[in-house]
């Protein structure tokens, strides 16, 4: 069942085309949907009224055919769902600016990735928003570190943070540079109360007020 989950993740805009078996013949429903599951239960709603298509519990399925855009779902009574994924023209466009900008940046002089380069991109851009995926490598850019390795452990730590959005990595920023402002915080305050040894030569202590050992 994750291989639906993680189709349906990737592709909200889905052509449902759903097939059950009615007397001698069949019943056949073909529909440009949105697809979200919410309790267990995978709901198809008209992409401009929001009205339910389709509504299933995912234990009703049985079995799955994943390819890279469709899936394919024998539910009970010899019915059968296949989901199949809808390209957003926009998407497609700010992906192929994403990409770009990696030529730029990792792709040498001549600008060219190299397939493995290019596969790992393409992962993430399937699991996640263009616009983070380039601040990934902005910010690897900024940090001096052109490789994937040190993007991806900038990815895999927002997802642990539960990011999503430009917005929640401006706020998981806030939230870091406080947490950092009261250690450094904490420190000023501990240096300011330990005097330095280098300070001051042993014959210069006052030993009547040191605090004891």
């Amino acid at each position: 069942m994750e291989e639906l989950l993680d189709f349906i993740r990737r592709n909200p805009r889905v052509r449902l085309r759903l097939t059950c078996p009615v007397g001698p013949g069949s019943l056949s429903l073909d529909l440009s949907s949105l697809a979200q599951v919410q309790d267990g239960v995978l709901e198809l709603r008209d992409q401009v009224m929001n009205t339910l298509h389709l509504s299933l519990p995912l234990d009703g399925i049985t079995a799955l055919h994943c390819s890279p855009g469709e899936v394919a779902c024998t539910l009970s009574g010899e019915a059968r769902l296949t989901l199949a994924a809808v390209c957003d023209p926009l998407a497609e466009e700010r992906c192929r600016e994403v990409v770009g900008a990696f030529e730029v940046e990792l792709g040498g002089p001549w600008g060219i990735l190299t397939p493995y380069e290019r596969e790992t991109i393409r992962e993430w851009l399937s699991a996640w928003p263009p616009e983070l995926v380039q601040e990934a490598l902005r910010r690897a850019v900024q940090a001096g570190a052109r490789n994937l390795r040190y993007m991806d452990r900038i990815l895999v730590s927002w997802s642990k943070s539960q990011v999503r959005s430009l917005e929640d990595v401006r706020n998981l920023d806030e939230q870091f540079a406080a947490r950092g402002g009261d250690s450094h915080r904490r420190k000023a305050l501990r240096r300011e109360r330990v005097p330095s040894q280098a300070a001051y030569r042993p014959s210069e202590v006052d030993w009547e007020h040191e605090p004891p050992l």
